[in-house]
């Protein structure tokens, strides 16, 4: 997983149809976490992976997978009751 930062607000069209065409060979979708998973989604599973032999200019490297791992999931707009 990849943290952005920009300066304006991209609805999320634009950020699928960018990542689809710079990674051409993967699946891209949003997924919020608490609809229906998507289709194919790593049979719900999220890898710890690492892509600093990546080169993004030529599109060259690898992605190593480290291993399997808890992606936390957090509630920010939820209010909690004490």
């Amino acid at each position: 997983m990849e943290d952005f930062y920009l300066d304006k607000k991209l609805e999320n069209e634009q950020i699928i149809n960018t990542l689809s065409e710079v990674f051409a060979d993967l699946t891209v979708f949003n997924y919020d976490f608490e609809n229906d998973q998507p289709e194919k989604f790593k049979n719900g599973k999220t890898y710890l992976a690492d892509d600093n032999d990546i080169d993004f200019l030529n599109k060259t490297g690898m992605i190593k997978i480290l291993k399997e791992y808890d992606l936390p999931i957090f509630e920010f707009d939820k209010k909690r009751y004490l």
